[in-house]
Formats: C-alpha cells, sequence, structure tokens
C-alpha cells in the first residue's frame, strides 16, 4: 500500500494584532532613544569643540615660547580668517576662533604683517556657542594674548600701537575661562580655563575642583 509522504508545514506569517503590537513597541522604543541620541550627539559636539580649542591654544603658546614673540587667539563670528575678522565684542558669544602672531612695534614698523597659526574648522562649531571672561572680577575679553614666556599677557587694541593686537581685542593677565555650551538638546557644557602662568585644561563647569578634580 503506497503511502504519500506528510506534508510540510505551512508556514505561519503575523497576525495584524501581532504587527500592532511590534509597531507599539517599536514607537515606545524611539520614543526613549532618539532624544537620548541627540543629547549625546550635541554633547559630543561639545567636548570635540573643547578638545579643538585646546590644541589651538596650546598651539599658540608654544608658538609665542618657541618665536620668542607674542600671539593671539581670537573669538569671531566670521569664518574668513584670511581677512583677519573683527572680535565679538568682549563677553558676547562667538562661533569661531583664530590664532595668529603678533608682531612688535619695531617689526610693524618695519611691514611685518601677522601670521597665521591656525583656527577653528568651518563647521566644527556647528551647535555650540562660545563665550570667555576674566574669572577675577569677571573681566570681559574676547581675546587670549600669550607672551614669549608663555603666560598669559594684557592687550588691547586701543593700545596699538605698541599691543597691536587685532582692532577690537582685550586680552588680560588673569585667568580666563572659555565657555562652551550646546545649542540644542545637549545638557553638558564645559569650559576651557587659561591660567595666569599659561597652564591651559579643560573643566566641567557644574563642579567646583573643590567638590571634582574635573570641575571649574
Amino acid at each position: 500500500m503506497y503511502l504519500s509522504p506528510p506534508s510540510a508545514p505551512r508556514a505561519r506569517g503575523f497576525t495584524l494584532i501581532e504587527l500592532l503590537i511590534t509597531l507599539a513597541i517599536l514607537a515606545i522604543l524611539l520614543t526613549v532613544a532618539v532624544p537620548n541620541f541627540q543629547t549625546w550627539v550635541a554633547n559630543s559636539k561639545v567636548r570635540s569643540t573643547a578638545e579643538a580649542l585646546q590644541n589651538d591654544l596650546r598651539l599658540a603658546q608654544a608658538t609665542a615660547m618657541t618665536q620668542g614673540r607674542k600671539t593671539v587667539l581670537v573669538l569671531t563670528n566670521s569664518s574668513a580668517f584670511t581677512t583677519q575678522p573683527a572680535p565679538v565684542t568682549a563677553g558676547n558669544t562667538a562661533l569661531y576662533w583664530y590664532t595668529q602672531t603678533v608682531p612688535s612695534t619695531l617689526a610693524a614698523a618695519n611691514g611685518e604683517l601677522p601670521i597665521p597659526i591656525d583656527a577653528s574648522p568651518v563647521g566644527s562649531t556647528t551647535g555650540v556657542t562660545i563665550t570667555t571672561t576674566g574669572l577675577l572680577g569677571g573681566i570681559p575679553v574676547n581675546a587670549i594674548c600669550f607672551n614669549s614666556l608663555g603666560r598669559q599677557a594684557a592687550a588691547s587694541s586701543a593700545n596699538n600701537p605698541p599691543d597691536n593686537v587685532p582692532a577690537g581685542a582685550t586680552c588680560v593677565a588673569q585667568a580666563t575661562q572659555i565657555n562652551i555650551l550646546p545649542t540644542a538638546a545637549g545638557n553638558r557644557p564645559l569650559a576651557v580655563q587659561v591660567t595666569a602662568g599659561g597652564t591651559v585644561r579643560s573643566c566641567d563647569p557644574a563642579f567646583t575642583q573643590l567638590q571634582q578634580p574635573f570641575g571649574c
């Protein structure tokens, strides 16, 4: 007697109820995950900006020490760095920065021009705002100057010459803090501090150094 082979079980698809439950769970997961991802991206932007700013400050400081001349980091809202753009008004927010040498009075009289050192990459500061202030007394500044010893130097374009810094720039010879704030969903602002002696460090403004070693 011939017996036919058993038929394979038929594949079973999703029911409408199962599909709706899956979509509902996916929607809940996205509701939780998307804001957290946006916050992570915004905070990462702040961290990368702080690192780039520290690197350029240290480069300007090293250039001042190796070349024996004053250098300056200027906060600006223009990305046309080759034209020596004007600084932001002291105490206001900025989008970019650039660094350059500062000619001495004699060199300027002989026609020497500032030499560009570096600048913030265009687009690198998208999503953040930058402000700076002198910590002692909260003096608003828009630039940081280093002398040939690598220390901060006071300078103002109101004293040109002999200061010879870009028009509108103001530096102080005291501890200075540059605040980097997220403009989007971020919740972790950072700051870069420069002591009067020239030490550059990143810190978290949510804490003081008495509370945490990484605090401001």
